[in-house]
Order: structure tokens, then sequence, then C-alpha cells
């Protein structure tokens, strides 16, 4: 007797129920054991449920048919005491692992490395951040497009923290991402230390601002965060023209924030332009804010860039329009992600504005694989491992940064 099975897949979850009293030949007998499991290097057979479950290795790129025998034994007396069936299973080869991992060439200049991660400290802040190359650019070869940069002011006062995704129709947003991202954490921190003079005095020690002390922080902090969105704009301007070609090669997507302790919490203040997503959210009480909104273009798959032409206008509209201050109280994180991230994550702007999709994001998915505790030391390597998840067409650089306060003082 040979039995087909339903096709398994390798490195994925397999389960298979036998309903033998559905096959005339075999309705009386169960089987008691399957023999020659090992081939499927992660299967096994439960006869109590009469399950075959597992996860099939075999490390192959091509599909393999694997053949058990069956041992049966009848229910009762009246078939063969005993008998044996070939059970037949295909094993296809797990789409992720038809991928191919290619140099790019080796005398393309602006070199990127395909993945990257750091952990920063900043008095009582600490952010992790992690950056890995898509499958689709690891498939053509090309570089990591992606881009983040930490940094903090000499005495740990304020913590800048940037992300960026570089165009995938311009020829050196691998460039554009990581001038913006660079550019942005500088200037942030040389604006803040400006303004710090008149911030300072504004944030209670251990209370939580008041709106009429919010409304003067956000009006104190429009013109530093503003002007360092420009001054990166200018500067890849600037770039462009050094190296002689269109602006519109080095465009690139870009989520910025100054952060500090402040009180019983941390006071944030962020400008984002671009897809991905820019937020603070508890995981304790699943609250959540945006931290402005996703861009879109003209047409779907598209979104807005860091420009110049971005600050034409009434310059200062446009900056508040991508500018949020916010004070949150211990137990936020603050999360930068590119759309690498977010789409598959999230999907759609409904469901990333969606409180309870972020929390079983995070409890489901985040939280089982990185340790976010602040005596934890890999966190950011574990960040790193987890942004190769699998998702089916989904395929993008990504990169992921989260912000939080390690203690309480």
């Amino acid at each position: 007797m040979r039995l087909v099975l339903p096709n398994a897949t390798s490195d994925a979850v397999y389960t298979h129920h036998f309903h033998l009293e559905k096959i005339q030949e075999l309705a009386g007998y169960v089987i008691v054991r399957i023999d020659g499991l090992e081939a499927a290097n992660g299967l096994t057979f439960d006869a109590d449920q009469s399950r075959l479950h597992g996860i099939p290795q075999l490390g192959t790129r091509a599909p393999t048919e694997l053949i058990f025998k069956a041992i049966l034994q009848a229910r009762k007396p009246a078939p063969p005491e005993q008998a044996v069936a070939d059970l037949v299973l295909f094993v296809n080869p797990h789409p992720r692992s038809l991928w191919k991992q290619i140099e790019p060439d080796a005398a393309l200049p602006y070199r990127k490395a395909h993945q990257q991660h750091q952990v920063l400290a900043c008095g009582a802040l600490r952010v992790i951040a992690a950056s890995v190359r898509g499958r689709s650019h690891a498939n053509s070869g090309t570089f990591r497009e992606d881009d983040f940069e930490l940094a903090h002011d000499a005495d740990g006062t304020w913590l800048a923290v940037a992300v960026s995704d570089g165009a995938g129709s311009a020829q050196l947003s691998r460039l554009g991402s990581r001038l913006a991202v660079s550019h942005m954490t500088a200037a942030l921190l040389d604006a803040m230390n400006k303004a710090e003079a008149e911030v300072g005095p504004r944030l209670p020690a251990d209370r939580a601002p008041s709106e009429e002390e919010m409304d003067q922080l956000r009006r104190a902090l429009l013109e530093p965060v503003g002007r360092a969105a420009f001054t990166t704009a200018r500067h890849l301007a600037i770039e462009a023209r050094a190296l002689q070609v269109d602006e519109r090669k080095l465009s690139a997507t870009l989520l910025g924030a100054a952060v500090r302790r402040a009180g019983p919490g941390m006071l944030v203040a962020a400008y984002w332009i671009g897809d991905g997503a820019l937020a603070l959210f508890n995981p304790e009480s699943a609250d959540l804010q945006l931290l402005g909104d996703a861009d879109s273009g003209e047409y779907s798959g598209q979104t807005r860039f860091l420009a110049l032409s971005e600050f034409a206008g009434d310059t200062w509209d446009n900056i508040k329009k991508r500018y949020r201050c916010v004070w949150v109280p211990s137990g936020y994180r603050l999360v930068l992600m590119t759309d690498g991230v977010s789409d598959p994550k999230f999907g759609t702007e409904v469901r990333m504005r969606d409180a309870a999709v972020w929390s079983a994001w995070w409890a489901s998915d985040l939280a089982p694989q990185v340790n976010l505790q602040a005596d934890h030391t890999h966190a950011a390597e574990e960040l790193e491992r987890y942004l190769g998840f699998w998702s089916q067409g989904e395929h993008d650089d990504r990169t992921l940064a989260i912000v939080g306060i390690n203690h309480v003082h």
C-alpha cells in the first residue's frame, strides 16, 4: 500500500493527521509507528493522536521525495494482525533558501556593511539599533540602502537617533542615507546643546510637565529640530553638487529624534519625512503615540524624501507638519523603523495606528526574540538576528532602533 502525504516545506512547521478509517483498504488499522523519519530531520509521529508533526530540515534547494514505512496494527482480529504501508512525502525547499547572497561589484564606491548593530547608553537612556541588507538586495548583488546613527552629547544630557531608507530608484541612495543620519544626529545635538539653557529650566525634576510647560517646550524646540532637518537637506544638496550628480540620486527618508531624560520620564523632539514608523509605545499599558504620518507619493509604493524642496514656500509651516515634541513617563519606548519592518509587521496605515496591533507585535514577536532588559548585553545582536525574519513578498532592507529608560533614579 502506498500513501502520498500532503507536501511539506523545509524549515516550516508540518502537521498531518492520519484518518485511516476513510481509506477502504486500511479502515481496520491504526498506525503504531513510522520508520525512517530520521531522513526528514525534524518530523516525529504521535501514535495517540495519529499525527505526523515537526519541522523538516533538509538543507536542499530542490524538492526531495522521502519514503517512510508505516507499521499498522489491526483494530480487531479480522484483518491480518500487522501490515506495512509506504508513506510518500515531498518536501519542497523553503522559499528563503532560494535567495542568493551576491556581493556587490568590488569597484563600486561608497561601500556599506551588509548588517550593523549598536547599543549606546546616555545617562539613564539606552538605545539599541540594527540594520540588515534585504534579501532582494542580496539576490541582486546591491548594497544595503538603509542606515542609522546613534550619538549623545559630551555630558550625556541629550541622545540623538536617526534612521533612513535610501530610495531604491536612486543610484547613490546608500550614500544619501548615510549622510542623512550622520548629519541629522550631529545637527540635533548641536541644536539641543544651544537650546538647553532655555529647555532645561522648563523641565520639572520630579513630575510630568504641565500642558502649559509642554506648549513652551514645543515652541522652544521647534526651531532647533527644524533647523537640524533643514541643514541636513542642505548638506545632501551640497554633497550632490560636489559629486556633480543630481540631488535626487541621494534621495533618502529621514526619521530623527532628540531625547532627553526629564524628571520621571523622557522628552522626545522628533522629525519624520518618508515612510516607515516613528512612535512612542508603552508595552505595559499598550498606549501608542505616532510621532507623525507615513508619507506616500503620487503613486502607490512611492514615498517622500528629504530634500530642500520640502522646505520651500512656508518653511516653518512645512516643518511643523513633520515635527512632534512629547513627554512620556518611564515605561515608554521610542521606536524608529524603516518600511522594511513596518510593511511586513503592520501592513497598512490603519493597522499602524492600532495600539492592539503594536501590542501583539511587541509581546508575541519582538520581545520573545530580543531581550530588552537594561542588564542584557546582547540585545543589539539579537535585534540584528530578529531582522532576518521571513515574510513572504517582503524582502527590503530592515532597520529598527528602540530607545528606553534603563532605570529610574
